[in-house]
């Protein structure tokens, strides 16, 4: 039994080390890099710098948003007649003499069939600034959800870490007391305790995964605020890198 158990551990640290390796080769190929080339530190924004108003998406849809009143507003002018009201002379000459005339001039443009195209065309461009509004407030959901879910995971590694530390207490009190008893036992009993030892280490290798998962968890939220950073700052990141 115990020597099947270690040979399943081999096995299990063995596809361990394939994932990772795939998980690598994933990264890299992502990143345009050799295979052979080390891969960059770990980079996450803070979450002082995130907010909805800064957002990239939040400030795309607020110009699209513009763009369709901008746009409203056109179609709302072209349903009125292009119109110009001014004062007019004349001069005509005459055997008499010169015949001048002063009046008032009003031009227009024809037809008025363009005011139905106008509505219409108002009409497209509200309902492009009602969907761009909508999308600026998603994007403000967002944002809040991100960090939420950053706040969320920083909570669960915190719990983990003291949970581990606890458990570790625990299982080493355990394993100290299964030291003695094999120092004292002989026979099948070594064995037995022996494969209780092995059981006690799987324990405190699942405590540490655990842990382990928490703060890839912290990880993964934080690196989902790069679609919210403020766009100044890839800039500043080519000058100035952020500590991983």
């Amino acid at each position: 039994v115990f020597q099947s158990r270690i040979a399943t551990m081999r096995l299990e640290i063995e596809k361990e080390k394939l994932m990772a390796a795939d998980a690598a080769g994933a990264i890299r190929a992502k990143l345009g890099l050799a295979p052979g080339d080390a891969l960059p530190e770990y980079q996450a924004p803070e979450t002082p710098d995130i907010t909805p108003e800064t957002s990239p998406q939040r400030l795309l849809a607020s110009a699209r948003v513009r763009e369709a009143v901008s746009m409203a507003r056109m179609a709302r002018a072209g349903k009125r007649p292009m119109t110009a009201v001014g004062l007019r002379y004349e001069v005509e000459e005459t055997k008499e003499g010169n015949d001048e005339t002063i009046g008032l001039a009003f031009m227009t443009e024809l037809p008025w069939n363009n005011r139905t195209a106008a509505r219409k065309d108002e009409q497209a461009a509200r309902t492009d600034q009602a969907a761009a509004e909508a999308e600026e407030q998603a994007v403000a959901y967002r944002v809040a959800d991100a960090l939420a879910r950053v706040r969320r995971a920083e909570k669960l590694k915190e719990a983990a870490k003291e949970a581990v530390k606890q458990n570790t207490s625990r299982l080493d009190t355990e394993l100290d007391a299964l030291v003695r008893a094999a120092g004292a036992a002989d026979g099948m009993a070594v064995e037995s305790v022996v494969l209780m030892m092995v059981m006690i280490f799987d324990r405190q290798i699942e405590a540490r995964m655990q842990q382990i998962d928490a703060r890839m968890a912290v990880r993964t939220a934080r690196a989902g605020l790069w679609m919210h950073v403020p766009p100044g700052t890839f800039t500043r990141l080519i000058s100035n890198p952020m500590t991983p």
